[in-house]
């Protein structure tokens, strides 16, 4: 007589309380996982525009352009047509104030950042963009894929998010541009 062996009720519970404290003692450390990574992307993005705002400068001297306000434009490429009044690409365009990108969604400092991002919430994008209503000088705010749209309160603002603030002046003084990084909803 052929006699099969399994488990027996006893070892099975024993399993899947072990299988449940070592889970339930594991899960807050993946979860916080995701947060350090999307705050990782953001420090990265802010290395860029500060790497972005650096060019754009050094170009912006070359052309005379670094005092002038806002409204002058340098071509990420380098490169105009033939009427030098235009970049070649529509893209390239990277809109100065006082020599630095401005924060405008479709020619500022988008323009000069090498990233997959919108202004358009419904398109499947790794970052999104709006602009900071009636501010000024300028500025925007770009927050990660897979958080919320920030939001400001009386006590603060709220998202996982970077604030650009275009360079601006004030008398004889030229503010270079500002970069503050929001990490609450993370």
């Amino acid at each position: 007589m052929n006699r099969t062996s399994g488990f027996t009720l006893i070892e099975l519970v024993v399993v899947i309380v072990i299988l449940g404290i070592l889970s339930a003692s594991a899960a807050p450390k993946f979860m916080s996982l995701q947060s350090d990574a999307r705050l990782s992307a953001i420090q990265g993005l802010v290395a860029s525009i500060k790497s972005s705002v650096n060019m754009s400068y050094s170009k912006a001297v070359i052309q005379g352009l670094e005092k002038q306000p806002k409204g002058k434009f340098i071509c990420v490429s380098g490169g105009k047509t033939a009427d030098g009044n235009s970049c070649s690409n529509a893209n390239e365009k990277v809109v100065l104030s006082y020599g630095r990108p401005s924060a405008d969604l479709n020619s500022g400092i988008l323009n000069a950042l090498d990233i997959n991002l919108s202004s358009d919430l419904n398109v499947d994008s790794d970052w999104y963009a709006k602009v900071r209503d009636s501010s000024t000088p300028a500025s925007i705010y770009i927050w990660p894929k897979g958080t919320i749209e920030p939001y400001e309160t009386s006590e603060g603002v709220y998202g996982c998010a970077i604030y650009y603030t275009e360079a601006y002046t004030s008398g004889d003084i030229v503010y270079n541009p500002t970069i503050t990084i929001f990490d609450y909803d993370c």
